[in-house]
């Protein structure tokens, strides 16, 4: 049984993690928003509810009973897409994502007989369940109260483990100035994903000792309540971290561009670039603030998908990944950079370039068609003119200068 002190925080981080969520719903929502939500609030809710079964106020209020149960199948499933959308925002969900649904529709199709009863029914199943202490209770259900407890938190142990190995093989692969920028936001996720790790143990625990031993209960209201309270706490002292990966900001070559992207988008300096293009194209109504908001999200693409490391990358490979049109993308990439698209792209090639010979020195060994060959140039040629233009160097004086 849960002491006083352990439900006591349970209903008071249940209920700051509730109001934190209506303020987090009344917000723009991008896609990772959604999945932290369902998490989030189904521990709040069943903070809530378990201070309420073990204080005896839930045969005041019967439906509660239960009402989350399903919902525990989804922590895992929640955790995981947040974490997937987070890291890979271009991700595209395909129907197969569907089947981590399973859990939760069974046990939803299995409690519906108890969710159909009236509220005298229900009240009397609570108080047998009560007399019993949650042991070996089944009611119609195909196992019983602890024995799905544990399947629960095995679910979430394994989507945990399984997301803290992911977000380790996403942030390998990011290029290092994405890293650096997300270091906050990739710190706070592995944390998130430390306390789901936490929440799976003490969970397992208590389904497989549900009375022998006191300080399990304890242990496990404090991994729910510590969940709460640091993902509370995150979220308030960085609120942008639920918005995902932000790209960082590229110094592009002085002779392309004299302002940084921050700056274009504090000032609109594109304006008059847009008012030409719209002359020669009337249908064309982008503002400078919309088309450096596609830039954001080409430079996160870029950064985090490293597609120019394909040497058929293309603008149209690029507009189907990121679905935006074509003119977009060119207006795009012309007014956070202002370069043409062929030029950005190089531009990043040899970013990358600078940076494996940074942080890999085995690098330095590779020769010059060999590294041009790795980081997407299709020939010498266009090797030697990406570094001429960009770096006012041939392919071989930039090793050089790289390896000295």
């Amino acid at each position: 049984m849960f002491s006083f002190w352990s439900t006591f925080l349970l209903f008071i981080t249940g209920t700051l993690a509730c109001f934190l969520i209506l303020v987090l719903l009344l917000r723009k929502k991008p896609t990772p928003y959604y999945f932290f939500i369902v998490e989030f609030l189904t521990l709040a809710l069943s903070a809530l509810i378990l201070y309420a079964m073990y204080n005896d106020l839930l045969a005041i209020f019967p439906h509660a009973y239960r009402a989350t149960s399903p919902m525990h199948y989804l922590v895992g499933p929640a955790c995981y897409f947040f974490v997937l959308t987070t890291c890979s925002p271009f991700r595209k969900f395909q129907s197969i994502d569907l089947l981590h649904l399973i859990p939760f529709g069974l046990h939803l199709i299995e409690l519906i007989p108890f969710f159909i009863l009236g509220t005298e029914e229900k009240r009397i199943v609570l108080l047998q369940d009560y007399s019993n202490n949650f042991i070996h209770v089944k009611h119609g259900l195909v196992l019983t109260y602890f024995q799905h407890i544990v399947l629960k938190h095995i679910s979430i142990f394994i989507y945990a483990a399984v997301s803290f190995r992911m977000l380790n093989k996403v942030y390998r692969t990011v290029m290092g100035s994405l890293q650096t920028q997300n270091k906050i936001l990739y710190r706070w996720v592995r944390l998130d994903i430390f306390l789901k790790l936490t929440l799976g143990i003490s969970g397992m625990a208590r389904g497989i000792w549900p009375s022998e031993f006191k300080f399990i209960d304890t242990f496990f209201a404090a991994s729910i309540s510590l969940d709460l309270i640091v993902g509370s706490l995150f979220i308030l002292l960085n609120p942008k971290i639920l918005e995902g990966l932000q790209p960082a900001l590229i110094p592009f070559n002085p002779l392309y561009q004299s302002t940084s992207f921050k700056e274009d988008e504090k000032n609109n300096t594109g304006e008059d670039f847009v008012q030409d293009n719209q002359q020669d194209n009337q249908q064309d109504n982008q503002t400078a603030s919309d088309l450096l908001k596609h830039f954001k999200i080409i430079e996160t693409f870029i950064q985090s998908q490293k597609p120019f490391l394909d040497n058929t990358f293309s603008r149209d490979k690029l507009a189907q990944e990121i679905n935006l049109g074509l003119r977009q993308i060119t207006l795009a990439i012309r007014i956070g950079s202002n370069m043409n698209f062929s030029d950005y792209v190089n531009a990043y090639r040899i970013r990358y370039l600078e940076e494996q010979i940074k942080y890999h020195p085995e690098w330095r060994n590779y020769t010059v068609d060999a590294i041009g060959e790795q980081v997407g140039f299709k020939s010498r040629n266009s090797f030697f003119n990406a570094t001429h233009k960009h770096r006012d160097k041939t392919p071989a004086e930039l090793l050089q200068a790289l390896r000295s």
